[in-house]
């Protein structure tokens, strides 16, 4: 599935709106999909029942930057099921008192109880 929204240029946040709600997917691995936005992945092998479990609904964000009045956006198949969304929610924002995170995530692996992990540093920039 493939969008492209006419927009000004700038920067926008993109709120996906997301349920697994079909009785087929109701375990994790059953639906995975990539998610790409401006050409860059967003969400890679992303299992919405994983993240939010079933019949619930649940949303991801991200901050994109459009420069040719058409703000992209794609689900990508995997072998497991058709992408799956539930609304798309395009938001104009000022880049002033935004904070970009050096990693889109951090990691720290399996920790068990009474144990510590790694250190992780992650350098906050000001868009503004």
């Amino acid at each position: 599935m493939q969008w492209e929204f006419p927009v000004a240029n700038g920067a926008y946040r993109v709120n996906l709106l997301l349920a697994e709600g079909y009785s087929g997917t109701q375990f994790a691995g059953a639906r995975v999909m990539d998610v790409a936005c401006e050409g860059v992945v967003r969400l890679d092998d992303y299992d919405i029942y994983a993240h939010f479990g079933g019949y619930t609904p649940g949303m991801e964000t991200f901050l994109v930057t459009v420069a040719d009045g058409s703000l992209s956006l794609e689900f990508r198949h995997t072998p497991f099921d058709d992408p799956a969304i539930r609304g798309i929610e395009i938001v104009a924002v000022s880049q002033s008192n935004v904070l970009a995170p050096s990693s889109a995530a951090v990691g720290f692996g399996t920790v068990l109880v009474g144990q510590s992990s790694a250190p992780q540093q992650v350098v906050l920039t000001n868009l503004g």
